[in-house]
C-alpha cells in the first residue's frame, strides 16, 4: 500500500511539475523540461523532423539553440540564417571548434577529409578544393554531363583520381 502512494505521490508532482512548464512554455514549438530538456520535442515529431525544424528555424528568425538533457550536456546552435553560415564556414571558421575531442572518433568514417578537419588544415583542403572547381577542365566536364545521361560511379571515380593527383603531385 504505501508503494501505491509513493508512485501516486511521485505522478502527482510529475503532473504539476509538467502543468507548470506547460504555462510557462505555453507559445513555445520547443519546450525546455527539466532534466530532459528539449530532447522530448525532438522525439514527438521524430516522424517528421525536417519540417519540425524548419518550423522551429522560422519561429526563432533563423537560429535556435537546442537545450540537451542536464546529464549528457549536449547543447548547441542550429542557424539558417545565410549570414551567419557563411561568418562560421568560411570567415571566422578558426574561431569555432568543434567541440569535444571525441568528434574525430564519431566522424571517423569521413577519413582526414575536410570535413573532420580543422582550422589550418581545413583552410588548404579549401584551398584546394576550390582550385579543383574552378578548373577549366573541371567547368567543361560539369556542362557535358549536366546534359545528358551519365555513369555516377564513373564520373566519381575520375573526379577521386584527379583529386588525389592534383593533391599528391600537383599536375
Amino acid at each position: 500500500m504505501f508503494m501505491i502512494q509513493c508512485i501516486g505521490g511521485f505522478a502527482a508532482i510529475l503532473f504539476v511539475i509538467y502543468i507548470y512548464y506547460w504555462r510557462h512554455n505555453g507559445g513555445e514549438i520547443m519546450m525546455n523540461w527539466p532534466i530532459v530538456g528539449m530532447l522530448l520535442s525532438v522525439l514527438r515529431h521524430l516522424s517528421n523532423f525536417n519540417n519540425h525544424v524548419t518550423l522551429v528555424l522560422k519561429g526563432h528568425e533563423g537560429m535556435f539553440r537546442f537545450e540537451g538533457p542536464w546529464f549528457t550536456n549536449t547543447s548547441f546552435i542550429a542557424t539558417a540564417d545565410p549570414i551567419n553560415v557563411n561568418h562560421i564556414a568560411s570567415k571566422n571558421f578558426g574561431n569555432y571548434g568543434r567541440g569535444s575531442i571525441n568528434f574525430q572518433e564519431i566522424f571517423e568514417f569521413f577519413g582526414g577529409g575536410i570535413v573532420n578537419s580543422d582550422s589550418h588544415v581545413w583552410k588548404e583542403k579549401r584551398t584546394m578544393f576550390h582550385s579543383i572547381l574552378k578548373r577549366k577542365s573541371f567547368k567543361n566536364l560539369f556542362q557535358q554531363t549536366s546534359q545528358k545521361k551519365v555513369d555516377l560511379q564513373d564520373i566519381l571515380n575520375r573526379f577521386t583520381f584527379d583529386s588525389i593527383c592534383i593533391y599528391c603531385i600537383w599536375i
